[in-house]
């Protein structure tokens, strides 16, 4: 009877030994991050995405989820109670604008009360510079004619790489975006770009504004000035041949004034051209000075080799100019080393730039005039031009 009791307690003691054993042995819910690690390193104010999943032999009860920094630790959105799977559980954890060493604290409870707490870490890093933004050869400004166009070249380095790159037109108003964001490069850490800005009117300036893939921002302005208008126009000016006794044949560029002979004398420091028909030189428009020619063509008491003053204007035929597209005095060429004298066969249509003499009521300036039209061909003939005359 003695040993019957005996056998009973010691089965008794073994099968609470193997309750124990096995509530020894029983696992909580198992935390695993999908890229395997236990931290991660992005730059400073970046958003990230914490993903992973959640598996428990026991179904799963709630799952919280902690932001920790230095300075604080808060929870990130509420208690997590419901599973479509209890026994399996995914998760993505946003979390934004990380600027300082954060953890996220992942505390996954079963029914049978048994926790499982797991810890990943970001650290943070500085960011890299912001996209960098030249122009060629280092030039930002440019000064061009009224309506023309300009081309505006640069390059733009990226250590994260471009995201976009945009141009506006900067106005006392606001900015307006020039055409479509850029956002395809074949490289995206090097971008060479190109902008042709046309029909400039007034002064005008660009911004070239690059984003990276971090969303950092640089820009840079180019300014497009417009020459200011710096001349005289004088439109269909008539001069007469050397025995036109009707109009007269000297040009005084200070203030289009057509003289005849005696007045020319009287003023002979404004007159700068000479307009003669000869029958070898046909239409001819001569410096005061060319007395080799005007002494044989004017013999009267008035004629230049009287003159007190006889400028020596230097004239130059160049049809390759664009008359019409001057707008402004620097766009006239200074032809004081490479003209002439006089310029003879002058036909219709000829562009003739001309340099006033420093003896000249208008000294060293540049003109430039366009031949409009040529009637006769004898010494009564008459030539018509438009002048522009840097002021």
């Amino acid at each position: 009877m003695k040993n019957l009791l005996f056998l009973i307690l010691a089965i008794i003691l073994i099968s609470g030994c193997k309750k124990d054993e096995l509530s020894n042995t029983q696992k909580g819910p198992i935390i695993t991050i999908s890229n395997n690690t236990i931290q991660d390193t992005v730059y400073i104010g970046s958003d990230y995405t914490l993903i992973g999943s959640i598996t428990s032999q026991e179904d799963l009860f709630e799952v919280k989820i902690f932001r920790i920094t230095q300075s604080s630790e808060s929870q990130i959105g509420q208690t997590i109670v419901s599973f479509s799977n209890v026994n399996s559980y995914n998760f993505q954890i946003p979390i934004t604008n990380i600027t300082e060493k954060t953890t996220i604290k992942i505390i996954a409870t079963d029914k049978n009360n048994i926790s499982t707490i797991f810890n990943y870490t970001i650290i943070t890093k500085p960011n890299n510079a912001p996209p960098v933004i030249t122009f060629t050869n280092g030039i930002n400004e440019a000064s061009v004619n009224q309506g023309s166009s300009y081309e505006i070249n640069g390059n733009i380095i990226s250590e994260e790489g471009l995201s976009e790159v945009k141009y506006f037109k900067v106005t006392n108003v606001g900015e307006t975006q020039i055409g479509q964001a850029v956002t395809s490069f074949t490289n995206a850490n090097s971008y060479d770009f190109k902008l042709n800005v046309t029909d400039i009117a007034e002064q005008t300036v660009i911004k070239i504004m690059a984003t990276d893939k971090k969303n950092q921002t640089s820009s840079l302005n180019f300014t497009i000035k417009v020459y200011v208008t710096t001349i005289n126009s004088y439109n269909n000016i008539v001069l007469g041949a050397q025995v036109n006794s009707l109009i007269g044949g000297s040009f005084a560029s200070f203030d289009g004034t057509v003289y005849n002979l005696p007045d020319a004398k009287a003023n002979s420091s404004k007159v700068d051209i000479i307009f003669f028909y000869g029958q070898t030189n046909m239409a001819t428009l001569s410096a005061p000075s060319n007395l080799t020619d005007l002494n044989q063509i004017f013999t009267t008491v008035s004629n230049p080799s009287t003159w007190a003053t006889k400028n020596a204007t230097k004239l130059l035929k160049n049809n390759s100019l664009n008359f019409e597209g001057i707008t402004d005095g620097t766009a006239i060429p200074n032809v004081n080393a490479t003209g002439a004298a006089k310029v003879s066969n002058v036909a219709v249509g000829d562009v003739i730039c001309f340099r006033t003499a420093s003896t000249s009521a208008n000294p060293n300036k540049n003109g430039v005039l366009k031949v409009v039209a040529i009637s006769g061909n004898t010494s009564t003939a008459t030539i018509t031009f438009n002048v522009k005359m840097e002021k």
